[in-house]
């Protein structure tokens, strides 16, 4: 995980203008670059007590990550041949990090390439919306949430009913909320 924090606050940081502002955004990201690093340290080992808090912290990064990788995207107006693959790559990123928290140890390529593509095609309809940026990244990181989420209850083996509740769920309310956002 620590290639897309490395990757969003770096563009972050391309679109301040150089001075202090500028250093205290290097800052802030780098403080959270070091947490990331470190939460992921204990994340390694299962047995460790403080697995579970950071595990929840790097979900909330990975998530944040993305929402401000796709607002940063869209604001710039990318093209469609740039935006998709690049959203694409740092949504399996994040699906392969977030499914690998769930069950260490396996490797869920598959099931991060049937995302990339669901999420892939998701996003050249979303390019062609006339939406505001906020609103494009609050609607695909909804998504990314929603299928993410799928795949993990899909892997727990979990009942249809839990499979579709809680995906439903967040893909509704964050596509829901969306316009209302400046």
């Amino acid at each position: 995980l620590p290639t897309l924090p490395a990757w969003a606050i770096g563009e972050a940081l391309s679109q301040l203008p150089f001075g202090s502002v500028w250093w205290v955004g290097f800052g802030i990201g780098s403080s959270i670059l070091i947490l990331i690093v470190i939460a992921e340290y204990v994340t390694v080992d299962p047995g460790d007590i403080r697995r579970v808090p950071a595990t929840i912290a790097l979900a909330a990064v990975a998530y944040a990550l993305l929402l401000i990788l796709a607002i940063i995207i869209r604001a710039r107006g990318a093209r469609l041949f740039i935006m998709v693959p690049t959203l694409t790559v740092a949504i399996g990123l994040v699906t392969l990090r977030m499914l690998l928290l769930q069950e260490p140890g396996k490797w869920p390529f598959i099931q991060t390439a049937i995302i990339m593509v669901i999420s892939g095609q998701i996003l050249a309809a979303f390019h062609y919306f006339p939406i505001s940026p906020a609103v494009f990244a609050v609607m695909f990181v909804g998504l990314a949430y929603a299928l993410i989420n799928m795949s993990a209850d899909i892997g727990a083996k979990k009942s249809w009913q839990q499979i579709i509740f809680e995906p439903l769920l967040a893909l509704l309310l964050t596509w829901g909320i969306s316009p209302w956002i400046l």
